[in-house]
C-alpha cells in the first residue's frame, strides 16, 4: 500500500493574538506613559514655581507700595505733630478725607484705643473686624502687614504704621487694599504659563510618537516576516527603509532569508535524489521477491537471494551515510582517524 509522505516543519508556531498599537506593553504606550510623564512632572514643577515666584512678586510689591504710601503719609503728620502752628487732629481729618486713591484704596485713621475713627470712604468698618497688621504695628513700632479676608470674603492686604507717640488722638494710619486686580494678573501669567506647558508638550508628543513610529513600524514588519520564515514561507523579505540599526538588521534578516531559502532548496532536492536512489533497490527487492515467490527454480531462487542481499547491503549503506550526513548537520559527527 502506498503512502504519501508530507514533510512539515517541526515546530508550528502557534498563533497569538493581534496587539493593539497602544497596548499596555508597547513601545508607544511605555514612551507615552513614561517619559512624558517625567516631561509632564517636570514641566509642572517648572510651572508651579514660575507661578508661585509671580505670586509672590506681585503681593510683595503691593506691601511695598502700600507700605511706602503710608510710611510717607504717617512722616508728614508725625512732623505736624511737632509743629504748635498745625492741628493735629485736623491734618489727620483731611488727610483722609481728601485722600486721592480713595477709589482704590481705603485710608483709615485709628484712635489710641484701636478703634477705626476715620475713613477715606466716610464708612465705619466693624469693630469685630481682625485688624492683625495694627496690632503688629504697635507692638513692634514699626509698619505691620496683614494678609487675609474682609467681612465681606474678599481678599485684601493691610498695611499699618504708628503715628508719633506725642499724639493722643490717633495712633496709627492703616491702608486696606482689594487684591482682586492682582489676583487677576497672577491669574493671566498662569494661564499663559499653562498655555506655554501645553504648547511646548505637544511638539514633543508628535515628535516622540513619531520617532518611536519609526521604530515600532520596521520592528513589526520584521515580526510579520520572522512568523512567515516559521511557517516555512522563505520568500517573504523585509523593505529597507532606513541605513540605521535596524536598517542593518533588516538586511541581516534577509540574507538569513536567502541563505533559508537556498537550505530549503537543497534540502528538497536532496530529499528527491535520495528518494530516487531508495527507489532503485526497493524496486529490485520487490521485484525479485515476487519472482522468488512466484517460481519453483532453485537457481532462480539463489541468484534473487544473492540480489536480495546486496540490494539490502546497499541500502544499509546508504542509511549509514544519511545518518552521518544528519550527524555533521547537527555538528555531532566525530572524525576518528587512526
Amino acid at each position: 500500500m502506498d503512502r504519501k509522505i508530507s514533510f512539515k516543519p517541526l515546530l508550528q508556531p502557534q498563533k497569538k493574538p493581534e496587539k493593539k498599537r497602544f497596548a499596555k506593553n508597547s513601545i508607544v504606550y511605555r514612551w507615552v506613559f513614561n517619559n512624558l510623564a517625567v516631561l509632564i512632572l517636570v514641566l509642572f514643577v517648572i510651572a508651579t514655581i514660575m507661578i508661585y515666584a509671580i505670586q509672590n512678586y506681585y503681593y510683595n510689591a503691593s506691601r511695598e507700595y502700600l507700605s511706602n504710601k503710608v510710611q510717607t503719609m504717617t512722616g508728614v503728620l508725625n512732623r505736624y505733630s511737632t509743629d504748635t502752628s498745625r492741628n493735629f487732629s485736623a491734618e489727620v481729618r483731611n488727610m483722609v478725607e481728601t485722600f486721592t486713591d480713595k477709589d482704590k484704596i481705603e485710608l483709615m485713621a485709628i484712635n489710641s484705643k484701636g478703634k477705626v475713627v476715620l475713613t477715606s470712604s466716610g464708612f465705619s468698618p466693624d469693630d469685630s473686624i481682625s485688624m492683625n497688621d495694627y496690632d503688629e504695628a504697635i507692638a513692634s513700632g514699626s509698619t505691620g502687614y496683614w494678609f487675609g479676608r474682609s467681612e465681606n470674603n474678599e481678599k485684601i492686604m493691610a498695611v499699618s504704621c504708628p503715628l508719633s507717640a506725642n499724639n493722643a488722638n490717633y495712633s496709627a494710619l492703616r491702608m486696606v487694599v482689594s487684591i482682586s486686580e492682582v489676583d487677576s494678573r497672577i491669574t493671566s501669567f498662569t494661564l499663559l504659563i499653562i498655555a506655554f506647558c501645553i504648547l511646548s508638550i505637544l511638539p514633543l508628543v508628535f515628535s516622540g510618537v513619531y520617532f518611536v513610529g519609526s521604530i515600532v513600524r520596521p520592528v513589526q514588519k520584521i515580526s510579520g516576516a520572522t512568523k512567515k520564515f516559521a511557517m516555512g514561507n522563505f520568500t517573504e523579505r523585509i523593505p529597507i527603509e532606513t541605513n540605521d540599526e535596524l536598517g542593518q538588521l533588516c538586511i541581516s534578516i534577509n540574507d538569513m532569508a536567502d541563505e533559508l531559502s537556498t537550505a530549503e532548496a537543497m534540502k528538497n532536492e536532496f530529499i528527491s535524489s535520495v528518494s530516487h536512489e531508495l527507489r532503485t533497490p526497493l524496486t529490485a527487492i520487490k521485484g525479485w521477491a515476487e519472482t522468488i515467490n512466484a517460481g519453483n527454480d532453485e537457481e532462480t531462487t539463489r541468484k534473487g537471494i544473492r540480489v536480495i542481499v546486496s540490494e539490502t547491503e546497499r541500502l544499509s549503506q546508504m542509511v549509514e551515510e544519511l545518518l552521518d550526513f544528519s550527524r555533521i548537520q547537527n555538528g555531532k559527527f566525530t572524525l576518528q582517524i587512526s
